[in-house]
């Protein structure tokens, strides 16, 4: 083979070589950004709003609670064989109403409208308890509305450490995820 064959072969192979790298680097790129872009929908849409909700939720409580506990003293609102005064109940009934249950509404809106964002193959337990929940006290608020003050709590619990157990650690990971990724899509520009 003459040189100049040789030297076309090499520029083929050379220009073949710088294209193949090019197309590879790209689409390991692309998936990085679509990868990105899945972890930053998870966080913005589902598990941001329901970690600050959450946190959010804590402290509303927590303030209620220290400024409002009942007389009975005990670490539950309606702590089994204790009473609550009729003004007690009445105070409860509007924090329900105005505070409680409209951030839990906000809860359920995120998780039904979001939950194809869900990290997990299924819903977790949480979530479902959670929706039950407040499901449960759609009933109690509505019988109020209607003049019916017999009921003061939903039948279901709000599962407060459970949910937050299920929401942190992943949008700690998520946020984790974000900022890799963002690095290295950055260092790769």
């Amino acid at each position: 083979m003459e040189t100049a064959q040789l030297a076309l072969v090499a520029t083929i192979l050379l220009a073949a070589g710088g294209w193949l790298f090019t197309f590879v680097h790209a689409r390991a790129q692309d998936r990085r950004r679509a990868h990105l872009d899945l972890v930053s929908q998870r966080l913005r849409l589902l598990y941001g709003p329901l970690y600050a909700h959450l946190r959010a939720g804590r402290a509303v409580w927590d303030a209620f609670y220290e400024a409002h506990r009942p007389a009975h003293g005990q670490s539950r609102y309606f702590a089994e064989g204790h009473s609550v005064s009729a003004e007690e109940l009445a105070r409860w009934r509007h924090w329900m109403i105005f505070v409680f249950h409209p951030m839990n509404k906000r809860v359920e809106a995120m998780i039904l409208t979001h939950m194809d964002l869900v990290e997990q193959d299924d819903l977790p337990d949480a979530f479902t308890a959670v929706l039950a929940h407040i499901a449960a006290y759609d009933a109690v608020i509505n019988a109020w509305h209607a003049g019916d003050l017999s009921m003061h709590t939903s039948v279901l619990d709000f599962p407060d450490e459970e949910l937050m157990n299920a929401v942190e650690p992943i949008y700690l990971h998520l946020r984790e995820q974000q900022r890799v990724l963002t690095r290295k899509l950055r260092a790769r520009a």
